[in-house]
């Protein structure tokens, strides 16, 4: 996932040459190289997660929605060899929908997107309904 290209701009390494800002064309980088990643599998007969489910893509009774969150302590101090972490815990980051944060959210937003649970997305809907991204494609890649 070369997500620091698309971060410079919605870059896309090996079409920089038909970017408005022209940079060398190169190849995507794997930026999760050497980074351990964490997954989290569970095997759960379809039928228990969603018993009205009739295998139609159409039918929303076959959507299996899914988050999870990252927490830590409301307050850190961070002092010449020494971390000390106080106060309630609190949510920092949330993951469903991959890249939806990173991607679709602008910036204004993402601390308070990735703040709230799935139930006040509301607060980001527009956001989702039209990402900027997709404005800045056309504008970022002319022709």
């Amino acid at each position: 996932m070369d997500v620091g290209s698309i971060f410079d701009l919605a870059g896309l390494r090996p079409l920089n040459q038909a970017h408005l800002i022209k940079l060398p064309t190169a190849s995507g980088q794997d930026v999760l190289r050497g980074f351990n990643m964490h997954t989290t599998a569970i095997q759960v007969p379809k039928t228990l997660l969603a018993p009205e489910c009739n295998n139609q893509a159409t039918n929303k009774a076959c959507v299996i929605g899914i988050w999870s969150t990252a927490e830590r302590r409301a307050l850190t101090i961070r002092a010449t060899g020494s971390v000390t972490a106080s106060g309630d815990w609190v949510q920092v980051s949330r993951l469903g929908n991959p890249l939806v944060n990173e991607v679709v959210i602008d910036l204004a937003r993402k601390d308070i997107f990735n703040a709230i649970p799935p139930t006040a997305d509301a607060a980001a809907l527009d956001r989702v309904l039209t990402p900027e991204l997709a404005s800045l494609i056309p504008v970022l890649y002319p022709g």
